[in-house]
């Protein structure tokens, strides 16, 4: 079978930076993993259809900084104080219900927004687009054909779509890819970012890989 590793893990360090920096003692780890990501979980579901590209988390000895990533129309970037504190409240709540805690409740939660230039080069907004147009029914050629024009509009140099599934209602499940440009995976130097989402449909889920090849970076801390 052709088991691939993840594109992302494969090139963290190298090409693809961390997405939480943070130091702990030997006993501490798994909480702080636990932490981030029921941290990543809470905001996707909150943030659904707000355009969240991804979550970056820092940490300090009592302060926990957490950067979200997101499209230039995102109504994250227009919410209030009164909101986040909202959001701050039920997350504050969640960690400390799951980890039995009292911890968070002394810990400073802020909320960092940035908007991301060219959105249409991230894999996680070319699947969600796959992702919606699968959900109202559209066949999933054009749907591919649709995101493939919107990646190559915004200059990336290849990008490769994959679905899996009872595609367009068919009885037996399989797999259709798609490939435009270059994307090469064993090379470690290639700026690869990569994305998998899953389609409620009718006929029953979809999964959704995409694999994007942006231009190479000498120095991703630079």
């Amino acid at each position: 079978m052709g088991q691939k590793v993840h594109p992302l893990g494969f090139r963290l360090g190298i090409t693809t930076p961390h997405r939480a920096h943070w130091f702990d003692k030997k006993n501490g780890y798994a909480t702080r993993v636990q932490q981030d990501y029921l941290i990543r979980k809470y905001l996707r579901t909150a943030f659904d259809d707000m355009g969240v590209i991804s979550v970056v988390i820092n940490r300090q000895q009592y302060q926990t900084h957490i950067h979200l990533n997101v499209q230039p129309f995102s109504k994250l970037l227009k919410y209030t104080h009164e909101e986040f504190e909202t959001v701050r409240t039920s997350l504050r709540s969640v960690l400390m219900n799951q980890n039995k805690s009292e911890e968070f409740a002394e810990q400073s939660l802020t909320f960092h927004i940035h908007s991301q230039k060219d959105p249409d080069k991230s894999a996680q907004v070319l699947a969600s687009a796959v992702v919606r147009q699968l959900e109202t029914r559209v066949p999933f050629r054009r749907a591919v054909r649709t995101v493939t024009l919107r990646a190559e509009k915004a200059g990336v140099q290849g990008i490769k779509i994959q679905i899996s599934g009872r595609l367009n209602g068919a009885e037996i499940a399989r797999s259709e890819w798609v490939r435009k440009g270059r994307v090469p995976l064993h090379t470690l130097r290639a700026n690869i970012d990569y994305c998998v989402q899953t389609a409620q449909t009718t006929y029953g889920i979809l999964g959704v890989k995409v694999w994007v090849c942006l231009p190479e970076q000498t120095n991703i801390y630079s």
